[in-house]
């Protein structure tokens, strides 16, 4: 893990279910600030509740990573 932790932890399985339901997980830059910026950016976008806003396909995450 990147983080060095999942994005949600909680008591009880029912209460992280419902963190990956209505919360944004913290970004990785709080958690490493020596993260790129555009790594932070990838994974924000992958962690997307909105499905239509998460890369579409390997290839797409893979640019962003390059930068692109």
């Amino acid at each position: 893990m990147l983080a060095g932790r999942p994005p949600f932890t909680g008591k009880s399985v029912p209460h992280v279910l419902h963190q990956h339901v209505t919360e944004k997980p913290a970004g990785i830059r709080e958690l490493r600030p020596d993260t790129p910026e555009h790594v932070a950016r990838v994974l924000e976008r992958c962690l997307e509740k909105d499905r239509e806003k998460r890369w579409q396909t390997i290839e797409e995450a893979a640019r962003g990573l390059e930068g692109r």
